[in-house]
Order: C-alpha cells, then structure tokens, then sequence
C-alpha cells in the first residue's frame, strides 16, 4: 500500500504564497532593508554615548545617576591625572533627613583619599541640565577662575546631550565627556526593558533640545 503523502493545509499555503511569489532581488531587498533597520538600531543607541575625556583644567561631574557611579568616575579621572580640580554637583535639598550637600561632603571625605583638597562641591537648585550648567559655571568661575578647559562627567546616556548644552551655553570653555557606565542603560538597549526606557527618554529629550531649546540660547 502507497503511503500518502501529507498535503499542505490551504490555509498555510495563502500564508506562503506571497513570499514564493517574491522575486529573489525583491527578497535581497528586504534582507537588506532588515540589517539597516538593524544597524540604525544599534548606531542610535551608540550615538548617546560621548566617552573621550581630555586632559583639562577641571572636571565638572553633574548630579544624578545610580550608586555614585558618577562621582566615581570623576575620581578616577581626577587621580589618573585629567585634571587639578574636580568640582561636584550637588542639588540644595534635604533627601531622607539628610541634606545632598553634607552628604557629598561625607562621601568625598570616605572616597577622594589625598585629593580630597582638589575637590570641591557645588550646590545648585535647577531642575534641568540646561540650568543646572549655567549655576555651575558660576562656582567654576569662582573656584577654578583660570579654567579654560573641562570635562563634563554624567551617565553614559546622558553624556551626548550634555556636552551640546555645555558648548552651546559656555562656550567660553573646551569641553570633553567622560561616560559612567549606568546600568540603566547599555548600547544594546533593546535588550531589557529598562534600556529601551531610558533610551526613549533620553532620546526624546535629545530631540527637544536640538529642535527647540537650543535655538532659544542666547
């Protein structure tokens, strides 16, 4: 007895028939479309990240990110020598019945070892980074008043948008980004879901800068 053979069922076959009916340039054509699509994904998230740190006259770490890593990188660049000062970003408010200023101080003293007398903090009470620079240039006018060079120091994705609003609001100093590596976010940020988060976010505020606010500088 002849086995019989398995027919396809109509239904996967009007699936199929689409795709057979492709021609092999069109099918090259998307494979294509697909790696750029793929590439553009990967590039958008490399392009947040600025890590080239050059050797200046201070360094300015911005406030924020997750378990100090900001200020730790600012150390590490401070003792490799990248600068004479540092200068640590701290908002004017009481968290958890401490207040951010003593507790800079606290952690400078455990941390900042014999440059202890390089570093120095800065209080500020803005809410963006855009203000947040401006009240800065104001204690590195004042502690280090020769300064013509910095490096701006924040979380990986963060550091692309920083260093244009630096340059774009104190132009009057050659600015550099040192990236601290945030586990918020990675290049690869389709990967886990608080990636992609903060990608969208600092993606769209990004935009907001370069479209809108940047054009309101004067």
């Amino acid at each position: 007895m002849i086995p019989r053979v398995p027919s396809f069922e109509p239904r996967l076959l009007s699936r199929l028939s689409p795709l057979m009916r492709l021609s092999k340039r069109k099918l090259i054509i998307i494979a294509c479309i697909g790696c750029i699509s793929g590439l553009t994904a990967v590039e958008a998230g490399r392009f947040l990240v600025v890590d080239d740190p050059e050797r200046s006259d201070v360094i300015v770490v911005l406030f924020g990110g997750l378990d100090d890593i900001r200020e730790e990188q600012g150390l590490m660049l401070l003792r490799k020598g990248y600068a004479q000062d540092l200068i640590l970003d701290v908002p004017d408010w009481t968290l958890y019945g401490q207040k951010e200023p003593e507790a800079a101080q606290n952690f400078l003293r455990t941390f900042a070892g014999d440059q202890v007398g390089h570093v120095h903090v800065c209080k500020f009470v803005s809410d963006s980074t855009r203000r947040e620079l401006l009240e800065i240039s104001n204690c590195v006018s004042s502690l280090a008043p020769a300064a013509h060079s910095a490096i701006i120091v924040t979380s990986n994705y963060h550091t692309r948008r920083a260093l244009e609003i630096a340059r774009r609001l104190l132009p009057q100093y050659h600015w550099s980004a040192a990236a601290a590596p945030d586990p918020q976010f990675k290049v690869n940020w389709w990967a886990r879901s608080e990636y992609a988060k903060t990608f969208v976010t600092e993606w769209q505020k990004l935009l907001w800068w370069a479209l809108i606010e940047r054009w309101t500088v004067r």
